[in-house]
């Protein structure tokens, strides 16, 4: 069995699952930014989101600690 059969395979029950009341709100991100999308969804969960007081130098240093971090040396 290839992985394309097995996703195919569990199409339909995601696809009813998805129908469940914990998927109730869709968003379409395909014309938002990302901080867009995670202020739609923080909105629909209920929760306010702190601003980012990021400077560009401490968001890249962020980012690069992040991407370190999930460097993985198997």
């Amino acid at each position: 069995m290839t992985r394309e059969s097995f996703a195919v395979s569990k199409l339909d029950v995601c696809l009813e699952r998805l129908n469940g009341p914990e998927f109730a709100h869709h968003i379409r991100t395909d014309r938002l930014t990302v901080p867009q999308v995670a202020d739609e969804v923080a909105g629909v969960a209920g929760l306010r989101l702190a601003p980012n007081t990021d400077r560009p130098l401490r968001h890249r240093l962020r980012r690069v600690r992040v991407g370190l971090a999930h460097i993985r040396f198997d």
